[in-house]
């Protein structure tokens, strides 16, 4: 009697796009975690030092499990609106996107592109069964400078433009430098919750006031005249305010 052969057992099949994603670090191999992915400098040290806070914090909580951000500029030359696009191709993706929208504001290409974006990700959403959204943007408009205007204060003025924004933010900041970032969160925040759960309820009134009038809502760049951040998505319901 011939002596049987060991069976293997059967490994499940990936893509090629999709081995190639997770060769290459694009990817989490584990579907279950978030990827976060932000627009550059700023926006990196920001949320590190973010992560690092809420390990000690009592009173602010963050929706998703904490991963070390991915530079979407990284000193390269694709626009990072492309690498969005290309995050959202990729199988079995749940990524988190904290991004500017000036330069949707003011160009009709990229406006174009950022609509695109939105369409893909609505057509994903619809034919995913779980109970965490996969794919979370968080807009800022003009530029992340409006959420962290929003630590000290909250406005409703519209900024077509981050430089516009960060003219204001100095006033409360003086030594705020674009891409000067060491030490940023601190000099926002201090060792206590204050000014974060402020900028958590002005982002979601902001996102409120906004309604109607979002780039992801209307038809031509233009017909949004509204300054506005959904950084609060990130965060867990209400926050326990200051006396």
């Amino acid at each position: 009697m011939s002596k049987k052969s060991k069976i293997e057992p059967k490994t499940s099949k990936r893509s090629r796009r999709e081995n190639n994603a997770v060769s290459s670090g694009i990817v989490e191999p584990n579907p279950s975690k978030y990827t976060w992915l932000v627009e550059g400098d700023t926006e990196e040290a920001y949320m590190n030092s973010l992560f690092s806070h809420l390990e000690d914090s009592t009173r602010v909580r963050l929706k998703y499990e904490k991963s070390k951000p991915i530079n979407l500029k990284g000193g390269r030359k694709e626009p990072y609106l492309d690498k969005i696009n290309s995050y959202l191709n990729i199988p079995r993706r749940k990524f988190i996107c904290i991004f500017d929208l000036d330069i949707v504001r003011t160009n009709e290409s990229n406006f174009n592109k950022y609509k695109a974006l939105i369409d893909k990700k609505k057509q994903f959403e619809n034919t995913d069964d779980s109970d965490e959204p996969s794919v979370i943007f968080c807009n800022n408009m003009p530029s992340f400078e409006y959420w962290l205007l929003l630590h000290f204060a909250y406005t409703s003025a519209y900024y077509e433009t981050e430089s516009g924004i960060e003219k204001i933010l100095k006033k409360h900041l003086p030594e705020y430098e674009k891409n000067k970032v060491a030490n940023l969160f601190s000099k926002l925040c201090g060792s206590d919750d204050t000014n974060l759960i402020n900028a958590i309820k002005n982002s979601t009134k902001s996102a409120k006031a906004s309604k109607g009038q979002r780039l992801d809502e209307v038809s031509k760049m233009k017909e949004c005249n509204v300054s506005y951040s959904d950084m609060h998505l990130l965060f867990e319901g209400k926050q326990k305010m200051p006396r």
